[in-house]
Formats: C-alpha cells, sequence, structure tokens
C-alpha cells in the first residue's frame, strides 16, 4: 500500500484560482469536467475544504479510480480529469479541492464549492386526493398535476428518508417496483406495485428543470391488510348478523306456537 504525504501549497495558475459555484439538489449526481496539466507520475487527489488528513475523500492513481460515491476519471490521454459525486446529499454541500500530489513537489490545484438544496426548494403543494388508499399486494397510481415538460427531470420519494425512488428524464422510467409515467402535457403518474404494509406513509412527486427549484406535490399512501374491513363493513356485518338473529328467533317462536296450537288441538 503507498503511503501519499500530503502537503498542498497555493501555487494554482490564475484559470485554476478562481472557485466555482454549483448548485445542485439532493438525489441527482455531481459531474464537473476540467482541463488540468497532469504529470504521468502524480496521484490524483479529491478532498474537502483546505485537504487536511481527515478531508481528503480519495486518491486516483493511472487511470482514475471510484471510492464509495466519489469518482475521478481522466479523460483524453492525460489533459482532462471529471469528477463525479455520486446521489447528492445535504451534507456533501461545502467546499472541494482536486490537486496533484507526487513525492517531487506539490502540484496545482482546483477549488470549486457545491450547495445543496432540498428535493422541493421550490415549493410543495398539498395533493388532491391526499391520501391514496389500497391492501396489501395491490398496486396504487397517482397522477402528479404539475408543469412537467417531457425532458424534465421527474422524481418521487417518502418524505421520512428523502431518497429519490426512481426519476425519469424522458417518458418513463422504472426501478424495482415504482415507475414514472409520462404521456405528455402537465400531468404525470407514479405506480407503485405489489404494496406492502411499509409502503405506507408521505409521499412527494416533483419536476425540475436544469439549475431550477423543483416544485412537490405531497401525498400520502395508506396500505391495509387484504382481510380487514373498514369500519362501515364491520357496521354492516354486525347489522346483519343481528336481523339474521332476529328473523331466526321469529321463526323458532312461529314454529313453537304452532307446535303448542296443535297438541291442544
Amino acid at each position: 500500500m503507498k503511503v501519499f504525504c500530503v502537503v498542498l501549497v497555493c501555487c494554482c495558475a490564475p484559470a485554476l484560482c478562481d472557485a466555482a459555484t454549483f448548485m445542485k439538489t439532493v438525489g441527482e449526481d455531481f459531474r464537473f469536467s476540467f482541463g488540468f496539466n497532469r504529470s504521468q507520475t502524480g496521484a490524483g487527489l479529491l478532498c474537502r475544504n483546505s485537504c487536511r488528513s481527515d478531508d481528503v475523500l480519495m486518491v486516483a492513481e493511472g487511470g482514475g479510480a471510484k471510492s464509495g460515491r466519489y469518482e475521478v476519471r481522466y479523460e483524453d490521454g492525460e489533459d482532462r480529469v471529471q469528477l463525479v459525486i455520486r446521489e447528492l446529499r445535504r451534507s456533501d454541500s461545502g467546499r472541494y479541492r482536486y490537486a496533484e500530489v507526487d513525492s517531487a513537489s506539490p502540484r496545482p490545484h482546483l477549488d470549486f464549492e457545491i450547495r445543496v438544496r432540498g428535493m422541493c426548494a421550490g415549493g410543495v403543494i398539498s395533493a388532491e386526493p391526499r391520501v391514496h388508499s389500497s391492501t396489501e399486494g395491490g398496486n396504487v397510481t397517482v397522477r402528479c398535476s404539475l408543469n412537467a415538460a417531457r425532458r424534465d427531470r421527474k422524481f418521487f420519494y417518502r418524505t421520512d428518508q428523502e431518497e429519490t425512488l426512481v426519476e425519469a428524464f424522458g417518458g418513463r422510467a422504472a426501478s424495482s417496483r415504482f415507475s414514472i409515467q409520462h404521456d405528455g402535457g402537465r400531468t404525470f403518474s407514479l405506480t407503485i406495485t405489489g404494496l406492502k404494509m411499509s409502503d405506507s406513509g408521505r409521499y412527494r412527486c416533483g419536476v425540475g428543470g436544469p439549475n431550477a427549484y423543483n416544485t412537490c406535490l405531497e401525498f400520502e399512501i395508506q396500505v391495509s391488510g387484504p382481510f380487514i374491513l373498514s369500519r362501515v363493513g364491520c357496521l354492516m356485518v354486525v347489522v346483519l348478523f343481528l336481523i339474521f338473529l332476529l328473523l331466526l328467533y321469529s321463526w323458532r317462536m312461529k314454529k313453537s306456537h304452532s307446535h303448542l296450537s296443535n297438541e291442544e288441538s
């Protein structure tokens, strides 16, 4: 295992000194491609803040590397670098630095900032109907009436997790039991198949274009067991049972009265 002693000195070229700022949304991927004069032996370093030892996210050698949600790629020979951070979280907001470090001398570095906003920074609208009910094992489809263009990002997530369940940049997308269908116009629909009791909860569907604040629609899904009757259904069963008992009692009384009449005759 190689150990890199990281000492970064501010010796960046003027073109690299101006820190770029990127506005992104929770759940999106961050991709940043830029020109960088790499040496043949230098190791690329991606870190946060000022690159202290506990700020280092990953070190990439040779053809690049991947570590968890982070990836460094080298494009077009040795002259371009692409940085990737997948499925952004709110905690990813902050300043970052890419630098090349070798055993001979410190190299130029590039600073940039990422600001991660919430999934529904453009506002939340209450859906109509607000509650969608179904039974365990069934399906549920919710229509999201938002101003959605075909190429806009359309997504769906649980409010208690803020992790995208499925997203689409075109007419249709599916992930496991979740799918999005956009047939045109302002409305798109989302479907959950094979419902589980754990699917009960509050959800939001949303839409947002490039660099736009996402607007969301909030609703609730309630999943009940397949053999659980509603209150109205239970009440009707009780009433019918009481009527049955009353009819049975009346029939037995008539039969008893008829038997006594025959004996007296």
